[in-house]
């Protein structure tokens, strides 16, 4: 949703783009049950430091309803395929907004587009170095853009798991996202992991010897593109903010 607001002009957006992302940072460590009859009311989610009026009423609203109405609403006005772009790397809501401004760039195979018709590179604030990585990226999307059967995905993650427990400093290790919400197809797996030594645990991880490519490598985040074609990212989290962080990582990614 943060996104979405980031390609919106003015001040406004901005502050209103920065407090989405300061609550879902707030959310992803917060030690219990959003939706707990305890916490599940707006007024007192408003006062947790970091959580305002309207994303407290957005949080309710998505517990009950698994929706949120003004997410959808950015969603169905804006004039690009924002989620579509931002699997890009290397650019963000912002670079999108002047692609499509500037060259009508709205979805991939538009992006590609400019990108090989060499439009992008003149661009004030892209230039060549830019447009070879996005057209880099964007052929990496493409060639590794299927999903996978869940037994699949969870025949790679009981080897992966099997390797990642070599790793003394691991406390908890969990999947989260759509293959712990048994989804039939997977379009990539989600690890939470908390750590008595973060560094050691993530450069662990991207040593695992079934890697064919390691696309981050990060204090709190890391992924990994597997030789059977599944990507792997991995997020480290307070321990005593695990059970809060494994519902928020296995709701639906596009609201956060």
């Amino acid at each position: 949703m943060a996104s979405y607001i980031e390609m919106e002009s003015g001040k406004n957006a901005f502050f209103r783009a920065r407090a989405l992302k300061n609550a879902s940072d707030v959310l992803s460590s917060f030690p219990y049950d959003l939706s707990s009859p305890e916490w599940c009311d707006a007024s007192k989610l408003e006062k947790i430091q970091g959580i305002g009026k309207n994303t407290a009423e957005h949080i309710i609203e998505f517990i009950k309803t698994g929706k949120v109405s003004d997410y959808e609403a950015l969603k169905s006005k804006s004039p690009v395929k924002l989620e579509e772009l931002l699997r890009i790397q290397g650019i963000g809501p912002k670079s999108i907004l002047k692609l499509y401004k500037e060259l009508g760039v709205t979805d991939v195979p538009s992006l590609k587009k400019a990108a090989q018709e060499n439009k992008i590179s003149a661009l004030v604030g892209f230039g060549d170095k830019k447009q070879s990585s996005i057209l880099e990226s964007i052929e990496f999307a493409i060639t590794h853009s299927g999903r996978v059967s869940i037994a699949d995905a969870e025949y790679e993650i009981n080897k992966l798991f099997d390797f990642m427990k070599n790793d003394k400093n691991i406390i908890k290790i969990e999947v989260a996202g759509s293959l712990r919400r048994r989804k039939e197809t997977i379009g990539d797996i989600d690890i939470l992991v908390s750590s008595k030594s973060p560094g050691e645990t993530m450069t662990h991880f991207v040593s695992y010897k079934n890697v064919e490519k390691v696309l981050a490598n990060g204090e709190t985040k890391s992924s990994i593109w597997l030789k059977s074609k599944i990507q792997v990212d991995i997020r480290l989290v307070d321990v005593d903010s695990f059970g809060a962080a494994l519902q928020y990582f296995t709701g639906s990614k596009e609201h956060n």
